[in-house]
């Protein structure tokens, strides 16, 4: 009986952390393993941000502030006003191409659940490779200095 409850706590602890992901071919030399997500609105760009334990940014979306902020479900074409970078080991992220950002939820409040999903393509040298996540976190605000 306690190994079914320990089992069942290890499982439901697993899935609260089933809506953050990164996936893609890019992972065949480029490590995607990230410890938090998180969300940050600064006055120039929104960005969502797979961090390693270290600190260090493995992936980071970005969208800029140029227009108007986006709100509520929406697609954003990230070619259009985005960007995909990041950094692990020193080793930077293949140049971004193109892909979209989709958010399920988003209102630029300080704590505002943000929740959605992105998709791009990078290329290193001939090869396109993707790259896919999923996100769910509050959303921080970043006075920029």
């Amino acid at each position: 009986m306690r190994a079914l409850l320990l089992a069942l706590v290890a499982l439901s602890l697993g899935c609260a952390n089933s809506d953050n992901s990164l996936a893609g071919s890019v992972s065949e030399f480029y490590p995607l393993s990230f410890a938090t997500v998180r969300a940050r609105l600064y006055d120039s760009e929104l960005s969502i941000e797979y961090v390693r334990a270290n600190g260090e940014t493995v992936v980071r979306v970005t969208v800029r502030r140029d227009d108007k902020d986006p709100t509520g479900p929406g697609t954003i074409d990230l070619e259009a006003v985005g960007d995909i970078t990041g950094s692990a080991g020193g080793v930077p992220l293949p140049p971004f191409v193109d892909g979209s950002l989709v958010f399920n939820d988003y209102r630029a409040k300080d704590g505002a659940l943000v929740g959605g999903h992105f998709e791009g393509r990078l290329e290193s040298g001939d090869a396109r490779l993707s790259l896919s996540g999923t996100f769910d976190t509050r959303l921080d605000l970043v006075d920029d200095l």
